[in-house]
């Protein structure tokens, strides 16, 4: 999709970019085409050396429509009562069309692992029975847009396991690739399909029905994670430790000593 916008607008500067894709396409569409484009400067930024300024590409996309490459809602959190009302709608189905709600239900178990990790999405997509050891998780992979990679940071971390994580391991549907989180038909879960016929669906079911205030995606339970786990005064060195992410954006100080004896608290 982003090939195809750039041959149908070559040679624009970004603001004019923006503006023609803003007309052209659907709102969907223009989030994935400028997400693609935000990455790729990201990754040319941390690999070439040399940082490229895409504010303008924010702005223009702002302007827009209120689309922007960084969501207004970064670092959103859902309260501790909204997870469990989200965890309790896909394990009762509440918000599926009749006789579909065991395909929610199916689906809490993914649900559930975002909550209680704080991993990003495509890292719990890729997780494998094979990637549990000695009560830790290993966090190596991640499973995007078709493709299997490294981690975001290309950076392998481990995340202790509780007794609810470690019976999701024991509770694996059968599937020729050992995931963890298999798709209904026994493949890597597409994360765009899964937002749209599950996440946003139940979400938005719960909003209307007064039990979480506002739409949040499903990269939300990270944020959501990250906050649970700071507002109970889990040290910030462990929950950088747990998301893989730098001391900046979790705490003002930072030690490289971890204690592997603490606990990821849960809901």
């Amino acid at each position: 999709m982003v090939d195809k916008a750039l041959e149908l607008f070559p040679g624009l500067i970004p603001s004019e970019f923006i503006e023609r894709c803003s007309k052209h396409y659907a709102v969907t569409s223009r989030y994935q085409i400028f997400r693609a484009i935000n990455t790729a400067f990201n990754y040319y930024s941390k690999h070439s050396g040399d940082k490229l300024n895409i504010d303008s590409y924010k702005v223009a996309a702002s302007e827009n429509g209120s689309l922007r490459l960084k969501s207004a809602r970064s670092k959103q959190a859902f309260t501790g009562d909204e997870a469990s009302s989200i965890l309790c709608a896909f394990e009762s189905g509440k918000y599926a069309n009749p006789g579909y709600e065991d395909n929610d239900t199916y689906y809490r178990r993914f649900a559930a692992f975002l909550f209680a990790t704080g991993c990003r999405p495509e890292d719990a997509i890729a997780v494998q029975k094979t990637d549990l050891n000695d009560g830790f998780i290993t966090f190596n992979k991640a499973y995007s847009k078709g493709c299997l990679k490294t981690t975001k940071n290309e950076d392998s971390r481990q995340f202790k396991a509780s007794d609810m994580l470690i019976r999701l391991f024991d509770d694996i549907p059968s599937n020729s690739l050992n995931l963890v989180f298999p798709s209904l038909t026994g493949t890597y879960i597409n994360l765009n399909t899964w937002r749209t016929r599950y996440w946003t669906r139940i979400i938005k079911g719960l909003v209307d029905d007064g039990l979480v205030s506002r739409y949040l995606p499903p990269y939300h339970c990270r944020h959501t994670f990250i906050s649970h786990q700071k507002s109970l005064g889990v040290p910030d060195v462990h929950i950088a430790s747990w998301v893989e992410t730098s001391e900046l954006m979790i705490a003002k100080h930072y030690s490289s000593k971890i204690d592997n004896s603490v606990i990821p608290i849960e809901y």
